[in-house]
């Protein structure tokens, strides 16, 4: 059974390849911005509308993941990548680009929990170690795509690039066709699109813990979504040539990707002789964030930004990881894609909201660093509303389930939560962003 689960998760790997695509993609497209507006603000929107693109498939998304089997979802949201890779190819201007952007995070948006959800479930109690090695894979695949989409676009291989990227897209569309995801969500009991789309909210807000999950999350992405959003107006202010504030743009992208992987690397081997150390995630992402954030204050050149996108990857790893690793330990397995895209529209419609009103502010005060430390201040509570989450963690590893592939293994979400003794008939679990 271990040998079996482990073939199936090294073969499950090759889902991360979606990442290099999309990244591509950003790349060509926010370089073009970079072109035709030096200031940096289109290029910053084209974050804002990868956020919104996955906000609203939020909307309806946790009725498409009832309606459809994790492979169909796998299979055709990959295609649907690749395509619109190629389609980039042709399509030119500002506004062509912003709308590629928001489709294929729009995409991304359904593929994201339905990979999350497979892999947490065929993981079981081994979810910790397992998460990190895959993300770990994920990041690595982040660091190299935007380089090797850099050197290409630079040497006037645009339309090449994007034709990588549909094939990393196609790639990751091969597990789905050899892996049967070991759980499969639940029958829709109703037919009503409303009552099916609000499944993950509802169990979002009856959970208290999953509750508190989404309020760090929500602080957390006031610096990880404020870094991206400010780093092309940083390059902007700093007065670099078009050439040197793309460079600047690609190694500053791959140095987050970069630090995530190194934190990654060690994450995966401490967790995997110490799973209790997960409960200093939150507030490694933290104190990361807000390191970074004090090094973009003084940045005058080039090479400190690009080391402050390096520490920013650290703390990034550790958010991420922490809402992969504690969601599940309060969330029935069948609810978890549904959790995971709830709280995504949440968090992504908050942060597409605080990303336009970040690009404001700076407009006025011409200080995003500055503007953007002064914010990271609200996200100090952030660890501390993980506690109860990570309390059902430590519960899960003292008493993990008989069988990782039991679809009826016992949960803590009942027992994380002290004033809702009753759990919800729609349970959840969420993904970190």
């Amino acid at each position: 059974m271990a040998r079996c689960v482990r073939s199936r998760e090294n073969w499950f790997l090759l889902t991360a390849f979606s990442v290099g695509g999309t990244e591509i993609l950003t790349l060509a497209v926010m370089m073009e911005q970079l072109k035709l507006d030096n200031s940096g603000v289109m290029s910053a929107m084209v974050y804002i509308c990868s956020l919104i693109g996955v906000a609203l498939m939020g909307l309806f998304g946790s009725t498409l993941l009832r309606a459809l089997t994790g492979r169909s979802i796998g299979i055709g949201s990959g295609m649907g990548c690749a395509a619109l890779c190629i389609i980039a190819i042709n399509a030119g201007g500002i506004w062509a680009g912003l709308l590629l952007t928001g489709l294929i995070s729009f995409l991304g948006a359904l593929s994201s929990p339905n990979i999350t959800s497979t892999l947490s479930q065929l993981l079981g109690a081994d979810r910790a170690r397992g998460m990190a090695r895959y993300q770990s894979f994920s990041v690595a695949i982040a660091v190299g795509s935007p380089m090797i989409g850099a050197v290409m676009i630079s040497l006037g291989l645009t339309s090449w690039a994007l034709v990588l990227a549909s094939v990393m897209h196609l790639v990751a569309v091969a597990p789905w066709l050899r892996i049967t995801p070991p759980l499969h969500l639940q029958k829709a009991e109703s037919t009503s699109f409303w009552r099916n789309a609000s499944i993950g909210y509802q169990c979002i807000f009856s959970i208290r813990a999953l509750a508190l999950m989404t309020a760090s999350r929500l602080l957390n992405n006031v610096l990880y979504v404020g870094l991206p959003v400010c780093l092309p107006l940083i390059i902007g202010a700093m007065r670099l040539t078009a050439t040197e504030a793309a460079w600047t743009q690609a190694s500053g992208i791959s140095a987050l990707r970069l630090g995530a992987l190194c934190s990654g690397i060690v994450l995966a081997l401490a967790l995997s002789k110490k799973a209790v150390l997960a409960r200093f995630l939150p507030m490694q992402a933290v104190a990361c964030g807000l390191v970074a954030v004090a090094m973009l204050c003084v940045a005058r050149d080039p090479m400190i930004v690009i080391a402050a996108c390096g520490a920013a990857g650290l703390g990034q790893f550790a958010f991420r990881l922490s809402g992969t690793t504690f969601g599940p330990a309060v969330t029935p397995p069948h609810q978890l894609a549904h959790v995971i895209l709830a709280g995504d529209t949440i968090v992504r419609f908050f942060s597409a909201a605080y990303g336009t009103t970040l690009v404001s502010i700076v407009a006025v005060t011409g200080q995003p660093a500055l503007t953007l430390l002064c914010m990271g201040i609200l996200t100090l509570p952030a660890p501390w509303l993980m506690r109860p989450a990570i309390r059902a963690y430590n519960q899960t590893m003292e008493n993990p389930p008989i069988s990782p592939d039991d679809p009826a293994r016992p949960t803590l979400a009942a027992r994380s939560d002290h004033s809702h003794p009753q759990r919800s008939k729609h349970s959840h679990d969420q993904r970190d962003a």
